[in-house]
């Protein structure tokens, strides 16, 4: 049984792949640079190894160009069809997930909910599952690992004791069990994960049945039809009580076999803490007196009563007999696409795109906005910070994420169709009242910071850093981000770079695909998106003066390493029309000079 490993990341993604039968590793790899320039290298269990450049647009590319590499350029298995399953690794499951799962679109809603917890891995891994799924399809068992879970179960007196006593304090980790709106919250997202799984019992995919099947046969535990299993869980669902939970919980978890585990970097002027002093915080924290938690939570409209929206009608349909779909276009200039389908019974997806993206953006705003949807992820919407947004949302599945591109700006949502007129809402307020908290922001820098400090040893990001200085001619919008660029940053400046990569309505075309009625859809598209402002001139690309720079240019450059090694890039640029042809044309090419290249460099000079 052959299983592939993946990390994602917001613009890399590793691979591993690995023959269980005999526990051995037959390749692994790096697709990086996703978005911008691209790049990918790797070896396989003979020796080979690769790195060349190519063009990711995307995740779904990157997958695409494992893919060929796998079963076609350094051919290790003959098709995808020998991948038995995937295992994608997450960075935080919060208290939601405690142990691997199967991913379903329950799982990926519970995992885009924490990206508050984990902005700049969280929403990085849900565009690696997706990506997946859309190159192998759902058949494929796909399995996440949370990296949390191994201290999900540890009782406080082992998880607080690295945490000096004021981080403790704020974010109020607790010492006194549940509340019971923290209870009715937790019970109400389960019920309703419960009711989307009956609701989709008749989309269930091969992969959705594996694992009952193989518990059946080992472990002899009962495979309900869903019938059977909805009308079990709504009830013990149901039957839950919040003494009993936290009644469980006090016996469940007791202090035995601490492990305080640290994580320091080695380097020279950095000194990290002693046995006496880590000892020292843990008895700080385990004697402190701590309040027990005050739920003040109370439930209340996403946009507040009394808020008058104008609304626009629509104004013009148009129907697609090809495609299956229907076009509107409302008074107010909107267009909107949208393609019925019941191929999943509870859900429905919209994307809102727009030309513009970075493009539009001064110098000294770029790099703000290609970190916005970070920022918008721990900062929440209208009045709602993140956390509390989410409690707000308990027992609904719907959600809305702005995202940006260097020339596109964009926002995707995913809901249950009961959750319709939420994600509406949710989609109305991102473009009419985005939430920036300066707490929040800080928290985000702070951890930026650490991860940029650590990277500027890295040769790998010393040479990707240099070459795009040079290919670029040290363009300041084709850099990679560092503490130097981040330290530019203005809180202060956010609320108005948002402004600008989501001005308006009318800049954007709005698509909906999923089990939707037209006549149900139609008045809160009229309502909500017919409400968003819109201008005289909509937004769209601008040049941005990025242009590769021109005629031959050589660079050579040095640096430290533990491994000496010498690599060489080439990169060739040039003008011709963008069309379909000529980019197959360019894919060949690229297929046929690493095919010369794998014997000319590695076969013939023992190069990679």
């Amino acid at each position: 049984m052959k299983i592939l490993v993946i990390n994602a990341g917001s613009s890399s993604l590793k691979y591993q792949l690995i023959d269980m039968d005999g526990e051995k590793l037959i390749a692994k790899g790096i697709c990086e640079r996703i978005g911008i320039d691209g790049k990918i290298s790797g070896n396989t269990f003979d020796g080979r190894e690769f790195k060349y450049s190519v063009e990711l647009k995307n995740h779904t590319a990157a997958f695409l160009e494992v893919e060929k590499v796998l079963t076609s350029t350094y051919k290790v298995i003959d098709d995808l069809s020998e991948i038995s399953a995937v295992g994608h690794r997450i960075v935080q499951g919060g208290s939601l997930f405690k142990e691997s799962v199967l991913v379903d679109e329950d799982v990926i809603a519970g995992i885009e909910s924490l990206c508050d917890l984990a902005p700049l891995h969280n929403a990085a891994h849900i565009q690696g599952i997706r990506a997946c799924r859309e190159v192998f399809g759902e058949d494929v068992p796909e399995v996440v690992v949370f990296d949390n879970a191994f201290h999900s179960t540890m009782p406080p007196e082992a998880f607080l004791f690295p945490l000096p006593y004021e981080y403790y304090e704020k974010y109020k980790v607790r010492r006194y069990g549940f509340t019971q709106g923290e209870f009715e919250r937790a019970q109400n997202d389960l019920m309703r994960r419960a009711e989307r799984a009956y609701a989709n019992r008749n989309d269930r995919r091969n992969a959705e049945f594996v694992q009952t099947y193989l518990d059946n046969y080992q472990q002899n535990t009962p495979m309900p039809d869903a019938e059977t299993e909805w009308q079990l869980d709504s009830m013990l669902i149901k039957a839950l009580n919040v003494e009993a939970v936290n009644a469980f919980a006090q016996q469940a978890i007791y202090p035995n076999n601490q492990v305080i585990v640290i994580t320091a970097p080695e380097k020279e002027g950095v000194v990290n803490p002693t046995t006496e002093e880590i000892l020292a915080i843990r008895d700080k924290v385990a004697a402190a007196e701590i309040e027990a938690y005050e739920d003040n939570t109370v439930k209340e409209p996403l946009i507040p009563e009394g808020t008058t929206l104008e609304g626009s009608p629509v104004k013009k349909t148009a129907q697609n007999a090809e495609y299956g779909t229907t076009e509107w276009t409302l008074a107010n200039g909107v267009k909107v696409i949208v393609k019925p389908t019941t191929y999943k019974a509870d859900e429905v997806r919209m994307s809102a795109l727009a030309k513009g993206g970075l493009s539009i953006l001064s110098d000294e705003e770029f790099y703000m906005g290609e970190m916005m949807p970070a920022f918008n992820s721990m900062s929440g919407v209208g009045k709602f910070s993140a956390t509390d947004l989410k409690k707000q949302l308990s027992g609904k599945s719907a959600s809305v994420q702005p995202s940006v591109e260097n020339y596109a700006s964009a926002m995707n949502g995913v809901c249950s169709p009961k959750d319709l007129e939420t994600m509406f809402q949710l989609l109305y307020l991102n473009f009419t009242q985005p939430r920036f908290d300066e707490n929040d922001y800080n928290t985000l820098m702070k951890m930026l910071r650490a991860q940029l400090e650590n990277v500027k040893s890295n040769p790998d990001y010393l040479m990707e850093d240099k070459f795009i200085d040079v290919a670029y001619g040290n363009n300041p919008r084709r850099q990679m981000v560092s503490t130097e660029i981040i330290d530019k940053f203005s809180f202060e400046a956010l609320p108005a770079i948002y402004k600008k990569l989501y001005p308006d309505a009318n800049s954007f075309v709005f698509k909906f695909v999923g089990n939707v009625d037209l006549e149900t859809l139609k008045p809160l598209v009229e309502k909500y998106i017919g409400s968003i402002p819109t201008s005289k001139k909509p937004m769209t690309f601008a040049d941005d003066k990025c242009d590769p720079v021109k005629g031959e240019v050589t660079e050579d450059f040095t640096a430290s390493m533990q491994q000496p090694k010498v690599s060489v890039r080439y990169m060739f640029s040039g003008e011709m029309p963008y069309t379909l042809k000529n980019k197959a044309a360019l894919s060949f090419l690229t297929q046929a000079l690493n095919s010369r290249y794998l014997v000319s460099i590695r076969e013939e000079k023992g190069g990679t």
